[in-house]
């Protein structure tokens, strides 16, 4: 059997004129995440892939720099379908439907609002009463993430203790993660929002099935030195 690792993109730039950009922290966040694994690991370190058999990673400025940061000369599938949506997009959809404003984003009432906003604009969206400009259909955004998930599974999962990385976004491992259990839709916007960054979510994968064995960890900010690290944005 082999195992699938989902990890979350490190702490971007929110608030930014450019959110795709790590912070300095998010590079960190994901340097810590490689060095975890090279001491878990060290006998694949030289191979510059940490002992994957594949790496996945969506095609956002976030995800490169998050991968190179985990393992600098890591060769990776980039796809779009492992991309985050486009929060802003459903906001302005929001707003522009409810004819509002929100407060000054870099307050707390802004902050608050700007979460407030995006939930609801996720459910609609997520329901099919919203449509975004230039996103695809929530239906849309989760096939693509299935199909990525099925390729995976019909690549290695007859591959015994293989390990498989992908680097995405919250949206897409949470939506992974609601696809797999067969929950509702609607509890991706719950799942998304409790992702950390750089958290890892593990998934068992056979020739028949995926299956969840851990959700959002973070083993390798687990110190006392390294509490202020972690993140969610």
């Amino acid at each position: 059997m082999a195992t699938l690792y989902l990890v979350r993109h490190g702490q971007a730039s929110f608030g930014a004129a450019d959110y795709d950009q790590l912070s300095a922290l998010g590079v960190q966040q994901a340097q810590a995440l490689g060095q975890y694994w090279q001491n878990r690991w060290p006998e694949y370190w030289q191979e510059q892939q940490l002992g994957f058999a594949q790496i996945w990673r969506g095609s956002l400025k976030r995800h490169q720099q998050t991968l190179a940061g985990i393992c600098p000369q890591a060769n990776a599938q980039v796809t779009s379908r492992l991309n985050e949506y486009d929060s802003e997009a459903i906001i302005h959809a929001v707003l522009t439907k409810q004819a509002q404003e929100l407060p000054p984003l870099g307050t707390p009432a802004g902050y608050k609002a700007h979460f407030q906003v995006l939930r609801t604009g996720l459910q609609a969206w997520i329901e099919g009463q919203l449509a975004p400009e230039g996103m695809p259909s929530f239906a849309q955004f989760r096939a693509g993430i299935a199909e990525v998930l099925d390729e995976i599974r019909s690549t290695h999962g007859a591959e015994n203790q293989a390990r498989i990385l992908v680097v995405s976004s919250g949206g897409p491992i949470a939506t992974a993660v609601m696809h797999l259990l067969g929950a509702p839709a609607s509890s991706m916007i719950d799942l998304n929002y409790q992702i950390r960054n750089t958290a890892i979510t593990t998934l068992q994968v056979s020739k028949h099935k995926l299956s969840l064995s851990g959700f959002n960890h973070l083993p390798h900010l687990d110190t006392p030195d390294k509490a202020a690290w972690i993140t969610s944005t």
